[in-house]
């Protein structure tokens, strides 16, 4: 019987919790040394495929104990062969650094931002009117019925520029909304031509209102256009992951 590894959590309380845990483990519990707990759960089962069952479990167990404790999550699949491992390998052997990660991430949150065009043919469009060259090129292309493929490589090169410039704008403007409301960031790459952006925030919880109010008025008059996704707060994946080897 292994011990599966959630997260880190800053508590001298040991206790165990009523959220369900991975699949076909027991009771999720803090087990504590010297006022930090490894978040586990008994599990018959050494190593969980990645799933979207399996992390989601991982995920809701991060942020039940995150409601009430600072944690520090764990990477998905971690576990130990016996308690008495995590106890001495983890809880004691890098008691200090866990003290310091703790200290660092007291107090904040992680938010996520997703910022997409609801519309291509629209942004395409505004691409040709905005651009004589752009427009020129496509209409030449349209009077020789295609043209050459090489022209064809060309248009299509200028449009991926163009659309990647309106897309800097756009993140422009976002970062000039959130100033000064987070304390770090991180930038993952957008997912297709219609993602504008896809950015990570860590977030002090005293600016929280203000950091959703400044979410809010991105899209004020600009709904029929964008569209966005916003998540949080989470469990500071982005900014920190624990890798355990025993």
């Amino acid at each position: 019987m292994g011990h599966y590894i959630y997260a880190i959590a800053a508590t001298p309380e040991e206790e165990t919790l009523t959220c369900s845990g991975m699949p076909d483990s027991g009771p999720v519990s803090l087990i504590c040394h010297k006022g930090i707990a490894a978040v586990v759960s008994s599990t018959p089962v050494l190593s969980y495929p990645i799933s979207r069952k399996n992390t989601m479990a991982h995920q809701q167990v991060m942020e039940q104990v995150m409601k009430h404790h600072t944690i520090l999550p764990v990477k998905f699949g971690t576990v130990a062969d016996t308690l008495e491992l995590i106890y001495e390998k983890l809880l004691e052997e890098r008691h200090k650094e866990l003290e310091k990660q703790l200290n660092h991430f007291a107090g904040k949150v992680e938010l996520g931002l997703k910022l997409m065009w609801r519309e291509m043919d629209s942004v395409y469009s505004s691409i040709i009117q905005e651009s004589p060259k752009i427009r020129a090129a496509r209409d030449r292309l349209n009077r020789r019925r295609g043209g050459r493929q090489d022209e064809q490589i060309h248009l299509g090169e200028m449009v991926a520029a163009a659309l990647e410039q309106k897309k800097k704008k756009e993140e422009a403007l976002v970062w000039k909304a959130l100033k000064g409301l987070w304390v770090d960031h991180r930038i993952n790459n957008p997912i297709g031509d219609a993602m504008i952006l896809h950015h990570a925030y860590l977030v002090d919880q005293n600016q929280e209102t203000a950091f959703d109010e400044a979410i809010d008025q991105l899209l004020a008059n600009r709904e029929s256009e964008m569209k966005l996704k916003y998540v949080g707060p989470t469990a500071p994946s982005h900014f920190i992951e624990l890798h355990i080897q025993w």
